[in-house]
């Protein structure tokens, strides 16, 4: 299965409130990354859906 980043987030826990709309709308998804990086640099944060999912899962986050 393929999967595209549809949006990054600055840290783990918007990520994983995003991910949770999409468990309820029973779309598969995953968070990828970390918030912040081991030398107190930002790193992003990745919420991924399947490329067949990727407009669903854009209109329930208000995304589209």
């Amino acid at each position: 299965m393929s999967v595209t980043t549809i949006k990054t987030y600055p840290t783990r826990v918007e990520a994983e409130l995003a991910k949770a709309a999409l468990d309820a709308a029973e779309i598969p998804c995953f968070v990828a990354g970390v918030g912040v990086a081991m030398e107190g640099g930002i790193a992003a944060v990745q919420l991924q859906v399947p490329e067949s999912e990727v407009q669903r899962a854009l209109d329930i986050l208000g995304e589209s």
